[in-house]
């Protein structure tokens, strides 16, 4: 560090020899000096006309004929590409310097440099250049079209057709909103039909526009446009009221035989008398004569068709015919159904009108090619003038005159001999029908059900089986009828009631229920009979009885609650505790007498003692002092010295 420091100075020192140094107004230094300062320009010469790495020589602004070393690269400077030291020009933009050359800083607001020419700057008003607007890549030209601008940044239409295209003549701005152009074609928009604004609205017709006119496109249902002029819209009820336009324009109605209304688009006809549409059509009119047509007589579709008849016509609309066919004959005189009889087959009109064939009883009757003759028919057979069927007629049983008898409760039958049914609820036993209850004939076995083996019921018979109703107080086990306090079947389920575990007692049934009687002294603990003086189960709560709370005894049972039985050395009862009386501090004498704080219980005649002061119980129970003595602090002192002092040795 000294060398480098010693070099310095001899540098400094000789510097004059070299021309000096000189420092320019503007921070430089002259070409001529040597090592000079900086300043806000400023660089450093190294002699000889020529400056520092980084710095350039320039005319000195405040003295023309001089010159000075600057900071190259800088915009103010020209930057260090160029050997002009005139300050960057950059329009609309502050300048910069970029790898040497002038260059866009910064745009100004609503400029912007599209063409990346820092020559030029930045070139383009994003406010009001068309090819540039708002940013560099909207051209309203290429994305809107001819005559569109560029206003405050936004594209807006100038000219609808500038070139005067017939294909946008029609085009124009309705809306007044620039930024969407020529949006109507008012050869075409029914909304703005050659001039804005104007709404095509055609009567009874759906408007629409076509070359600047209002054109019908179509017509409301009921309506047309029968003149053809879309002017006046769809003109034409073609629905109700116009016969020469019903339906359709030109579809007039036909009257002929009638006379039309146009209701729905369709013709109604009122055909006039005599007349009718019998085809549905109202394009021909009334076309048929129902006085004369025989298919619609009187009426459409009511076709003259007299039965078994020849040559059917209609007469002033009623049906006739010329003769009936062979065999056939109009009995009811109606010329409107023909010859509705068949003569050869029709028993009322048997070979001629009126000629009535009489049947058998039971039986039928034909009318065989005009002549009448009786039958029985399959199964039947004639007796005295009646067709009955032997098979099953009980009053002519497999031959006539066979009549069928039945016993009491039963009807006869008969399928070719006779035999009987019983009647709902009985059934048959022999030739007799017995009740489906009668126990002398029970079932389908008519069996004689026995009684209860024991007595005490009788017998049953219910739906064809034996059984057994027991009297009152007793109730069926199998057979037999049993007590209801019988404790070998006790219930229902006519269960062997069991008896007590032990002993002691005997099983009994009461309700249909099984339970346990103890003996006289007993009484039952879960299923056993316990004497009722025992310990662990005293009386009828089946508790153990506890010992004593305290002290020495066992617990005893007078047969209804429990009690203590105390022994020494607590011999004495108090409640549930067993003490001794003598000696107990809490019972001193008699129960529930305690004895306070320091004293002693000394028994009868005694009581609670204070040991430490008592003469007679000095120290313990009846240590009793001397005549000339006196208990203190639980030892008998001689008295006369203070406190025994020196006299008695205490």
């Amino acid at each position: 560090m000294r060398r480098i420091l010693v070099l310095l100075g001899l540098v400094l020192m000789l510097l004059p020899a070299f021309g000096g140094c000189g420092v320019t107004e503007e921070g430089g230094l002259e070409p001529d000096s040597g090592v000079g300062g900086t300043g806000n320009d400023g660089g450093g010469g190294i002699g000889g006309g020529q400056c520092f790495p980084g710095d350039k020589l320039c005319p000195d602004p405040k003295d023309p004929l001089e010159t000075l070393c600057v900071k190259a690269d800088v915009p103010a400077n020209g930057c260090s590409a160029s050997p002009a030291c005139a300050a960057c020009a950059v329009p609309h933009a502050t300048a910069a310097c970029a790898g040497g050359n002038c260059a866009v800083g910064q745009c100004d607001p609503g400029w912007a440099d599209c063409n990346n020419n820092p020559i030029d700057g930045c070139e383009s008003d994003l406010n009001g250049d068309k090819n540039h607007c708002g940013n560099c890549a909207t051209d309203c030209i290429t994305s809107k079209g001819p005559g569109w601008i560029c206003k405050a940044g936004v594209c807006e239409v100038n000219q609808c057709c500038p070139n005067g295209e017939p294909a946008c003549a029609t085009k124009d701005d309705c809306d007044g909103d620039k930024t969407n152009g020529c949006e109507v074609d008012k050869a075409i928009d029914p909304n703005n039909c050659k001039t804005c604004g104007n709404v095509c609205s055609l009567a009874n017709a759906s408007s629409g526009c076509s070359q600047e006119v209002c054109v019908v496109t179509s017509c409301n249902g009921g309506w047309a446009n029968c003149n053809s002029n879309d002017v006046d819209g769809c003109e034409t009820n073609i629905n109700s009221g116009n016969k020469a336009n019903c339906g359709a324009c030109g579809k007039a109605c036909n009257e002929t035989n009638a006379s039309a209304t146009c209701i729905g688009g369709t013709c109604v006809l009122a055909c006039a008398a005599g007349w009718g549409n019998c085809d549905n059509n109202p394009d021909n009119g009334c076309e048929t004569n129902l006085n004369t047509s025989p298919l619609h007589c009187n009426g459409c579709n009511k076709p003259c068709n007299p039965q078994n008849a020849n040559a059917a016509v209609c007469n002033n609309g009623v049906c006739d015919y010329t003769t009936c066919k062979n065999g056939y004959a109009d009995c009811d005189n109606n010329r409107v159904n023909g010859c509705e009889i068949n003569m050869l087959q029709n028993v009322n009109h048997c070979g001629g009108c009126g000629n009535v064939c009489q049947a058998p009883s039971g039986g039928t009757v034909l009318c065989s090619n005009g002549t009448c003759a009786q039958n029985c028919g399959s199964g039947l057979t004639n007796c005295s003038g009646v067709c009955v069927p032997l098979q099953t007629d009980i009053n002519n049983c497999g031959t006539c005159g066979t009549k069928c008898t039945a016993p009491a409760n039963g009807t006869a039958t008969c399928n070719g001999t006779c035999g009987f049914n019983c009647l709902n609820g009985f059934h048959k036993c022999g030739n007799e029908c017995k009740s489906n209850t009668d126990a002398t004939a029970c079932g389908t076995n008519c069996t004689n059900c026995p009684a209860p083996p024991s007595g005490n019921g009788s017998p049953v018979c219910n739906s064809g089986s034996c059984s057994v109703n027991c009297n009152t107080g007793f109730h069926r086990c199998g057979a037999d009828c049993k007590s209801n306090t019988d404790p070998t079947a006790c219930g229902t389920t006519c269960t062997n009631c069991p008896g007590p575990s032990g002993g002691n007692g005997s099983p009994v049934c009461s309700t249909g229920t099984c339970s346990i009687s103890c003996n006289t002294g007993y009484h039952l603990c879960s299923g056993q009979c316990k004497s009722n003086n025992d310990v662990g189960s005293c009386g009828t709560s089946c508790s153990p009885c506890p010992n004593p709370s305290a002290g020495t005894g066992t617990p005893t049972c007078d047969g209804t609650s429990c009690g203590i039985s105390c022994s020494s050395p607590t011999p004495d009862k108090c409640g549930t505790a067993c003490v001794d009386l003598q000696t107990s501090e809490q019972h001193c004498v008699t129960c529930g007498t305690p004895c306070g704080a320091g004293l002693t219980c000394c028994g009868s005649g005694k009581g609670c003692v204070d040991t430490k002061t008592d003469d007679n119980n000095c120290g313990s129970c009846g240590n009793k002092c001397a005549t000339n003595e006196t208990c203190k602090n639980s030892a008998c002192c001689p008295n006369g010295g203070p406190d025994g002092g020196a006299d008695g040795g205490c």
